[in-house]
């Protein structure tokens, strides 16, 4: 394509250029093929014309050459720009807008690029809609290197990370080019080889690339400590005679630290139909799709020799794969290409991008099954029109025989298979339809006036692989949800169902299960809440703060939801930064947006924006399974008294010592202060010291206010002299080996000390 375009550019600008002069025909042919071969010898003189002309072209040649840029070039001289222009405001915009991403196909196309017909991208193009840019920017790379990202060159990846640092989408990574105190990759290569062949055999051909696909990276954790520098090698094979290699070492000692991992299947052994599917989407895509004939045929032989289950939801794919035969094409056949199009032309939409086109026998009769995927055209709503699409035409025929859209309860089978052989693999199986009136049956026993399959009144929900786990989600926070497991073979077991009056306490979790994640409500959800508050007298400190806290209209302030995460992102300093929660929450003297914002570290930034000004009047820190959720919607001053009163001093000096003195890199960022062997807690109003035992160890003091706010927060060192006994556990909830090895003659025995 891209030779075409050069070749169709170069003859436009020279007739353009040439247009004004006479002479030979066929100088263009021949003086624009030396000019591409190199060949400008001239053997005897030419005219002055002659000489002009062919000066000329020359100079079209090279100038029309330079104008095609490579993918690399696109995406810096192109992408980049936009996706800066994009960021002009605070923090990072993951998306071009539909102009942006017009902008950007365009210049690819007219560097002789093109990007998949209709895939996600180019119907997102034709919907008027914008895409993710990240995902723009790695389409263009595969494209241009091949494959996923750990099978790129090291400058390839080097190259892709600096470009993301300036998009913004990163602020650090890992993946480097080795420096000169660095093995050299070809050394490192062959490092790994050579550890391979000693373990698993010499003979093994492993820069054979039409066997094995090879990954590779070279990683710095940090780049001011060459110690953590280490190189990693997989081999995936490309077929399914061939095993799984995988070596990883430190650059420092790779002979000390290298492991050496393979996983090599035997498929003379008994295997089960998932084994063998999971193995071939491993080895050839899970984009079953995109699956050449001989794949499918090669699935359906060796599926023939596997166990499959008898009444497992994954069963249903295999069932039918074995039923299906899949032979290559013959000369009676309908040719692939004219499948194609009819399929096409009975879809009748545009937008529909070629998921796969496959040549099926069951039963005696030959089928060609076409699949196409249309994207919604806003992922966030629900749009009628998307789904994937399955066309079967008749192959000795070239009828159209159907034309279907899968449903909730088909199987991935459903565009791969036969209809006949695809219905027929369900036999004995539960479809989730089936699944979820059974459930409603067995509650309906012993609640007989719930209305569970009313979809007006609750959402029906079921998942599940061996068993299936179904939910019933009230639309309406007077109603609680329900839920039960169903077995394979239809036992209704395990149900559960919330019949409590609506109270203050159960408020927040049927706004949870009525409205979803509370990051996502609009603003006017957390008025009606608390209006739904009012007169309700709850117990639990969070129903308690939810209360105690106003959530104003949003168009009662002068800064906007939008502007407010703006704003919010540039308080955190941080360049790369999403917003998880924005709230709007009474406070004096003006309404405060309350934001927790998530960034390159553990302890996510909860920032309070005012509303009328701007100003940033405050920031907490928020720590997964650490931090509780009501820092995200109540002031400070409102929770912070609150627990003073409800949970008391220690706790609060604790968590304040946490935050300033403990890892917060850490799952669990705990010092062990609740450990009464290494540390005595003294309380003195409301100043708490934690005074380490022993000697060596810290003390901790923390003053706080009468509101509950940190006035003071010290460390010290312990003035005990004397030494800690051998027979404790390691202080702080650290691990041993001797801890471990106690652990497993006697685990109750540490339970106390863990704290």
């Amino acid at each position: 394509m891209r030779e075409d375009l050069s070749r169709e550019r170069m003859h436009k600008a020279i007739d353009t250029t040439l247009s004004g002069l006479n002479g030979d025909p066929w100088l263009f042919q021949r003086v624009s093929a030396r000019a591409r071969e190199g060949e400008t010898k001239v053997k005897k003189k030419l005219s002055t014309g002659l000489v002009l002309a062919i000066v000329l072209v020359l100079l079209v040649a090279a100038s029309v050459a330079v104008t095609l840029l490579t993918h690399q070039e696109v995406l810096e001289q192109v992408a980049v720009p936009l996706a800066v222009e994009n960021d002009a405001g605070a923090g990072v915009n993951e998306s071009f807008d539909a102009e942006q991403l017009a902008e950007l196909v365009r210049s690819l196309n007219e560097n002789g690029i093109t990007l998949e017909e209709n895939n996600r991208i180019m119907q997102a193009l034709q919907n008027g809609q914008g895409y993710y840019e990240e995902e723009v920017i790695m389409e263009i790379c595969r494209q241009a290197f091949g494959g996923y990202f750990y099978t790129w060159t090291l400058e390839e990846q080097d190259w892709f990370e600096r470009l993301m640092v300036k998009i913004g989408f990163r602020e650090t990574y890992i993946s480097y080019l080795p420096g000169k105190d660095n093995m050299t990759y070809e050394d490192a290569e062959a490092f790994a080889f050579r550890k391979i062949r000693e373990e698993y055999g010499q003979e093994l051909p492993l820069e054979d690339r039409s066997i094995w696909q090879l990954s590779r990276q070279f990683y710095m954790m940090d780049p001011d400590d060459p110690s953590g520098a280490g190189w990693n090698f997989t081999l995936d094979p490309r077929d399914l005679d061939h095993g799984q290699y995988s070596v990883s070492f430190m650059d420092s000692d790779p002979v000390g630290t290298a492991d050496v991992w393979a996983n090599i299947p035997d498929w003379t052994q008994p295997y089960t139909g998932e084994e063998l599917l999971d193995a071939f989407r491993a080895i050839y895509t899970w984009e079953q799709g995109h699956w050449a004939q001989e794949i499918w045929g090669k699935l359906h032989e060796m599926l023939q020799k596997s166990v499959i289950g008898t009444n497992s939801r994954d069963s249903q794919p295999l069932r039918a794969y074995r039923m299906t035969g899949y032979p290559e094409p013959g000369e009676g056949d309908l040719p692939k290409e004219t499948a194609i199009q009819k399929a096409k032309e009975t879809l009748g939409n545009s937008r529909a991008a070629l998921d796969g086109a496959i040549l099926t026998e069951y039963e005696g009769e030959r089928l060609w099954l076409v699949s196409f995927r249309i994207y919604p055209v806003e992922e966030e709503e629900e749009d009628d029109s998307a789904g994937l699409f399955a066309v079967t035409v008749n192959s000795t025929t070239g009828e159209v025989v159907s034309s279907r859209k899968q449903g909730a309860d088909d199987s991935e089978a459903f565009a791969y298979a036969p209809e006949a052989a695809y219905e027929k693999a369900w036999e004995g199986i539960l479809r989730r339809s089936e699944v979820i009136r059974l459930a409603a049956d067995g509650i309906k026993k012993e609640y007989p006036d719930l209305d569970l399959l009313n979809e007006e009144k609750y959402e029906q929900m079921a998942d599940g692989l061996y068993s299936w786990f179904v939910n019933f989600k009230a639309k309406d926070i007077r109603l609680g949800n329900a839920s039960a497991q169903v077995s394979m073979d239809g036992e209704v077991t395990g149900i559960e169902v919330d019949t409590e009056e609506l109270n203050g306490d159960n408020l927040w979790s049927r706004y949870w299960q009525t409205y979803g994640y509370f990051g996502e409500w609009d603003q006017s959800v957390w008025v009606q809440l608390s209006k739904d508050m009012a007169g309700m007298e709850p117990e639990s400190l969070e129903a308690k703060l939810l209360k105690a806290t106003t959530y104003p209209e949003e168009s009662s302030v002068k800064i906007q939801h939008q502007q407010a995460k703006e704003l919010g992102i540039k308080a955190t300093g941080k360049r790369v930064a999403e917003v998880n929660t924005c709230t709007l929450v009474g406070a004096d003297p003006h309404p405060v947006w309350i934001m927790r914002i998530l960034t390159d570290t553990a302890a996510d930034p909860v920032v309070g924006i005012d509303a009328e000004t701007g100003e940033t009047v405050f920031t907490e820190y928020y720590k997964v399974d650490y931090t509780p959720h009501y820092v995200e919607f109540s002031m400070p001053v409102v929770w912070r008294s609150a627990e003073l009163e409800t949970l008391g001093a220690p706790y609060m000096a604790k968590v304040a010592i946490t935050h300033k003195f403990a890892n917060m890199e850490l799952d669990e960022p705990d010092l062990g202060l609740d450990y009464t062997e290494d540390w005595e807690m003294q309380q003195d109003g409301l100043t708490v010291r934690y005074i380490g035992r022993w000697k060596g160890m810290k003390c901790y003091e923390a003053e706080l206010d009468e509101n509950g706010f940190v006035i003071r927060c010290e460390e010290s060192e312990s003035p005990s002299t004397e030494e800690r006994p051998d027979d404790l556990p390691p202080r702080g909830g650290e691990w041993s080996e001797e801890w471990d090895e106690e652990w497993e003659d006697d685990p109750e025995s540490l339970d106390e000390g863990i704290g």
